[in-house]
């Protein structure tokens, strides 16, 4: 979907100092602001009880995870909780830090260790709910992030997740009923919920909602990184609109005429439009081909329900032909060598014995655009090598983006 549900992980769990002081006495104004801390969701009760050399290594552990270096980040955690095994926010942190390190099943037993010690702090139904988006299991993902939602119903972020989820499990109304709710609290980072039920509101074929839904998100985050997505799916769909209006205006026309009886089966029109099938352009036969958007089926008139692409005068009828263009991969290889210098003169198709009537295309591979995109490991294993790991990446696509036509990225 874009807008990533994942991004800055630990920004909704940001207390490295966690206000947690070593010293022994705490007088009420600290108290009392340790309890907003509990209040608002940020830390857990239990984490007010841990000793000064607990919260030393947790913080410790945090701020080493800023700069990536997980495997250090871990053994510091696993010292804050042997030193205080209730310790709710070190066992979270030290499941994000596994994940972080790909191992997913310690990750997990973190996160339900938190759960366990600590069943009133959404913050850990948060963490399992995200693993389990990361892994496409929306059933489990929605059911964690509906017991966070219970217990803090109007965190616009966890909200926010939890529409990620319902969408991922196609309960479109249930997703845009909840970014409602998202938009009905101050939602600050939010916005991409709109995106979501933007994409919720098109597989329900609602336009109209998909339009206001782009609008909001547009106006909320205009700087989103999906936004110049946002922006060409709205025009496709305020021409779309437009396009639909003209139509049913034409279609009201037609109804009020009155038009004279003629004989459908031998009128001259009908044997001319006969004599021209198959002489359609590439634009007659697939008009919404033309566009590859996330949004492509709110280009077409013929998505929109209760508008006919055939409407329009009586007396117009159009036949149309449907031909079938397959594309056929092949290898050839001699001598244990690939063969890459053939023309379309050195090859034989048949289809049960029988040539095509046209082969449209004959390419090699290698001549066909590129689109390539480079995934580089930024965890902290590889720290002390990620210098190499960007000089190598850039090697790569300069010498593979060799035709103008292709494209490439580069992402963590």
């Amino acid at each position: 979907m874009g807008a990533d549900p994942f991004a800055n992980q630990f920004g909704s769990m940001d207390f490295a100092q966690m206000a947690l002081e070593k010293q022994s006495r705490v007088d009420a104004k600290e108290r009392q602001r340790q309890q907003k801390l509990v209040d608002s969701g940020t830390v857990s009760a239990l984490d007010l009880a841990a000793p000064a050399k607990a919260v030393d290594e947790f913080n410790r552990a945090t701020a080493i995870m800023r700069g990536q270096q997980g495997q250090e980040a871990i053994a510091h955690l696993e010292k804050a909780v042997a030193e205080y095994p209730k310790f709710v926010s070190a066992h979270n942190y030290l499941g994000l830090a596994y994940l972080d390190y790909d191992d997913p099943a310690r990750a997990r037993n973190e996160f339900e260790t938190a759960v366990s010690l600590d069943p009133k702090f959404a913050g850990s139904f948060v963490n399992l709910g995200r693993m389990a988006l990361s892994q496409n299991d929306y059933i489990a993902a929605e059911g964690f992030l509906a017991q966070a939602i219970a217990l803090r119903p109007t965190d616009p972020n966890i909200l926010t997740v939890l529409a990620y989820a319902q969408h991922g499990n196609r309960e479109y109304r249930e997703a845009i009923q909840t970014v409602s709710r998202v938009h009905a609290v101050a939602h600050p980072g939010s916005g991409n919920a709109h995106y979501v039920a933007a994409v919720a509101a098109v597989a329900l074929n609602d336009f109209t909602l998909a339009q206001s839904e782009l609008s909001l998100f547009l106006a909320e985050d205009p700087a989103n990184s999906l936004a110049p997505t946002a922006r060409q799916n709205l025009d496709i769909l305020l021409k779309h609109q437009a396009a639909v209006a003209t139509r049913n205006n034409q279609t009201a026309e037609v109804a009020t005429r009155v038009e004279p009886h003629e004989d459908l089966a031998n009128s001259a029109q009908l044997k001319a439009q006969i004599a021209t099938v198959g002489n359609e352009t590439a634009d007659d036969r697939c008009p919404e081909c033309a566009r590859e958007t996330m949004m492509a089926e709110a280009n077409t008139a013929a998505d929109i329900p209760g508008v006919d692409r055939g409407a329009g005068l009586p007396n117009q009828y159009t036949i149309r032909k449907v031909v079938d263009e397959v594309a056929v991969f092949f290898g050839v290889s001699g001598g244990g060598h690939s063969v890459t210098d053939l023309v379309l003169g050195d090859i034989t198709v048949r289809d049960d014995n029988k040539p095509p009537s046209r082969v449209l295309q004959f390419s090699p591979q290698s001549k066909l655009p590129l689109r390539i995109g480079l995934l580089i490991d930024t965890s902290g294993s590889v720290n002390p090598r990620f210098s190499f790991e960007k000089h190598a990446a850039s090697k790569f696509l300069e010498q593979m983006l060799s035709n103008p036509s292709d494209l490439g990225f580069v992402a963590n």
